[in-house]
């Protein structure tokens, strides 16, 4: 009688024991062999699943009471003083040691699968004028994996300077391990932007993040450096008419600038093609294999990343860059068109700890476009 007595408290302290490890070394059920139970629940309708939840989890953690409960009774029967206070001494201690981690850990672990939105800044601060960029996405919690179930667009919340706010949905991604979590650039697209304090709130299946301030500032530092794209001819071509392109960077600036070659750090060139008759709409990318190439690829430019092929500019100096439009874009019929040429600098200006550390990389457009009437036969001058 007594074996089976001590069998059981012995039972009970192990299964005790289990949970605390459990709680301290916030072990993720899923991640053991326990995950097919709960990849199995998360099949069934939630109706079904969650009591079935609940009633396991309730087991697992409280269920170390039974076989000690039992195991006293049969101790009492047939006292040993010093032996009863020993055990009851040290399930003391550990219940005492228990109860707080089980208290910290069970709200973090009782959960079958959520999501945690990520909403955060590309900087400090951001100059007016600018384009905007900072960062979204969802990580997956309580769970290596996000729910089918959960992967539904986003909603983020901008609340202006003047009190206004406007709510904007952010969709998953097309293609990735999305269900692992995913994050990606963000910004205004094409709103002005004015100087002042906007407040974000990103929310991903009803979890929301703390309200985030992304403050923005005026700068004329935006009007001493000139980026476009000067098309060398339009007008009357034909279809076989080269189109030189060249992209000039003008620093005149008090301050040394630094960006990324076209192509490194995944800054390329967009390219817009309309045509009017008969219609004709095209967004497409220069080639990136006409581009330059990085081996590191940090989420953010900065002066921590020498080995980034960049462009080097100090005050008053000139960049130019040529390109030829039928190395992206061939004019396949004759007919009016619109050509545009869109890129996005990340701009470093001055040093690493110098007045404009915090608001950089500072997001340049350079932009430039020409219009066109293609024909099919060489009734112009030769281009060649």
């Amino acid at each position: 009688m007594r074996a089976k007595a001590f069998t059981l408290v012995v039972v009970g302290f192990g299964w005790l024991a289990l949970d605390v490890r459990w709680m301290f070394g916030n072990v993720v059920l899923r991640e053991t062999r326990l995950g097919a139970i709960a990849q199995f629940l998360d099949k069934l309708p939630t109706w079904v699943s969650n009591p079935i939840f609940i009633c396991l989890w309730a087991t697992m953690l409280l269920g170390w009471t039974v076989p000690l409960i039992l195991g006293f009774r049969l101790l009492r029967q047939k006292p040993r003083p010093f032996g009863l206070r020993l055990v009851g001494l040290c399930l003391v201690l550990a219940v005492d040691g228990y109860v707080s981690p089980l208290s910290n850990g069970f709200a973090s672990q009782n959960g079958r699968g959520g999501i945690e939105p990520i909403l955060r800044l590309e900087k400090p601060r951001y100059i007016a004028g600018e384009a905007i960029r900072f960062w979204v996405g969802v990580k997956p919690k309580n769970t290596p994996t996000i729910p089918q179930e959960l992967r539904k667009p986003c909603s983020l919340s901008v609340t202006k300077p003047d009190g206004t706010r406007r709510v904007q949905s952010v969709g998953w991604p097309l293609d990735g391990m999305v269900d692992q979590g995913w994050s990606g650039g963000w910004g205004f697209g094409d709103e002005k932007v004015e100087p002042g304090v906007y407040v974000l709130v990103l929310e991903c299946a009803g979890e929301k993040t703390a309200p985030l301030q992304l403050i923005v500032e005026q700068s004329e530092i935006l009007t001493q450096v000139k980026a476009q794209f000067r098309f060398e001819r339009d007008g009357a071509i034909t279809k076989s008419t080269h189109v030189p392109i060249t992209l000039t960077v003008d620093n005149g600036s008090q301050a040394t600038i630094r960006f990324p070659q076209r192509g490194a750090m995944m800054e390329g060139i967009s390219l817009g093609i309309v045509r009017k008759e008969p219609v004709f709409h095209s967004a497409l990318f220069f080639p990136w294999e006409k581009l330059s190439h990085s081996n590191s690829m940090p989420d953010t430019y900065g002066w921590d990343f020498p080995e980034i092929p960049s462009v080097t500019l100090k005050p008053g100096e000139h960049f130019e860059q040529n390109f030829l439009l039928e190395d992206a874009f061939s004019f396949d019929q004759a007919g009016d068109y619109h050509v545009t040429f869109t890129t996005v600098f990340s701009m470093l200006v001055g040093e690493k700890d110098g007045p404009f550390a915090d608001v950089c990389p500072i997001k340049i457009l350079a932009t430039g476009s020409a219009n066109f009437v293609v024909t099919d036969a060489d009734n112009t001058a030769s281009s060649r």
